[in-house]
């Protein structure tokens, strides 16, 4: 089965990683991309430095990878903008893939011949919207930290879940590296996923159980507070003998 596939992302070295996964796998017909939206408040924090030179390291080992050597890359401010719905509505895409924008309208959504969906970088039916992979550490929930793909509706994270996968928390990791475990993640489920479309045609899916908690950006001072409960919680990881020995 031949199927048109455009990913909707942002210009963002993680982003880049699982696409470059991804076209190893399926074929990709465009790439979108757009500028999200900035936080009206303080947001950077000093382990996010790490974090994006960590991720360059791991994603491409110091190899240039762009977007374009992916796919036809097409730039725009937003991707409900009037000329990024005309330049979507000339592909006439089989399958949107939405891999980090924001929020997309109804007719954007509707363009998709088959399916829309959205790759979420947490558990939906508990945390919804952005930085989800931190507000589960200010919770202390770690084991919501996690990974989701489901089918994308004009609610923000409520579609119906197709895989869902937590990022175990081990004895080696950091906090720089918690993102990259996601990205890996979402990568492999992505191109799982997307191998099961062109063969099936359809993806199963289930609704989603709760209705998780909308988060908006974190402060950095909240930032600040995670890297401290994060360190407090691995130290008690590495007093219990059967982690201490990973």
């Amino acid at each position: 089965m031949s199927l048109s596939i455009v990913i909707l992302t942002s210009d963002a070295p993680h982003r880049l990683y699982i696409l470059d996964r991804l076209a190893r796998h399926v074929p990709i017909r465009s790439i979108i991309i757009s500028i999200p939206p900035a936080p009206p408040f303080e947001t950077d924090h000093p382990f996010e430095q790490k974090e994006v030179e960590y991720e360059k390291k791991t994603y491409f080992e110091d190899r240039p990878v762009a977007f374009s050597d992916i796919a036809e890359t097409r730039r725009f401010d937003s991707v409900n903008q009037p000329d990024c719905y005309r330049y979507l509505d000339q592909i006439g895409p089989d399958l949107i893939v939405d891999v980090g924008t924001g929020t997309l309208k109804r007719d954007t959504i509707r363009l998709a011949r088959t399916a829309c969906l959205n790759m979420h970088g947490g558990d939906p039916e508990f945390y919804r919207g952005l930085d989800c992979h931190l507000w589960p550490i200010y919770n202390h929930d770690f084991e919501k930290i996690a990974v989701a793909l489901h089918y994308l509706e004009p609610e923000i994270d409520r579609g119906d879940l197709i895989m869902k996968s937590q990022i175990p928390i081990t004895a080696d990791l950091r906090i720089h590296m918690i993102r990259s475990r996601i990205m890996q993640h979402a990568a492999q489920m992505l191109a799982l996923a997307l191998e099961g479309f062109l063969r099936h045609g359809w993806l199963p899916s289930y609704r989603q159980r709760s209705v998780g908690r909308y988060y908006s950006f974190m402060p950095t001072v909240l930032k600040e507070a995670c890297v401290n409960i994060f360190e407090k919680h691995k130290q008690r990881l590495l007093t219990r003998p059967e982690t201490a020995r990973r």
